[in-house]
């Protein structure tokens, strides 16, 4: 026959299974607040990344504007000239264009990878929480396991 465990053993046992339960739980809660924290830097990178190409897609609708204002105020008398200046603003805007569509795709790429980086983070917090819990379920088997035998 085994020997009884004391209740003084047995209140240790319950007190340090009650410490590291503890533990788990405020490992958990520090991955839950990382993982906001990282949420909000993506959020906050990924709207100033947006800013800044509205920002720079507004410079580039005003340089437009003024080209296409400059090449109206030229005299008739230099209508070959115009019709040069014309053809350059012309190449000109459809470089801003392309541009613009190329400043869009960037955008979207990083708005995907931004998208790509927040779901494996909380992939991984759900990983590592469902990791957590049958770690904990596990140890609460094995301390019911323990109590069981004595």
């Amino acid at each position: 026959m085994s020997d009884p465990i004391s209740p003084a053993t047995e209140s240790n046992d319950l007190r340090d299974a009650q410490l590291e339960i503890r533990q788990l739980k405020e490992t958990v809660a520090a991955l839950r607040e990382e993982l906001e924290n990282k949420v909000f830097d993506m959020q906050r990178v990924e709207q100033e990344a947006r800013a800044e190409g509205i920002d720079e897609i507004k410079q580039l609708k005003d340089t437009a504007a003024a080209l296409r204002e400059e090449m109206e105020q030229l005299n008739f008398a230099r209508q070959k000239e115009v019709q040069e200046e014309r053809a350059a603003g012309n190449d000109e805007i459809t470089q801003l264009k392309n541009t613009i569509q190329a400043l869009r795709d960037e955008m979207e790429t990083l708005k995907l990878e931004k998208e790509r980086e927040l779901n494996e983070a909380v992939s991984a917090g759900r990983d590592e929480i469902q990791q957590l819990k049958a770690t904990a379920a596990r140890l609460r088997q094995e301390m019911e396991d323990l109590n069981f035998r004595h």
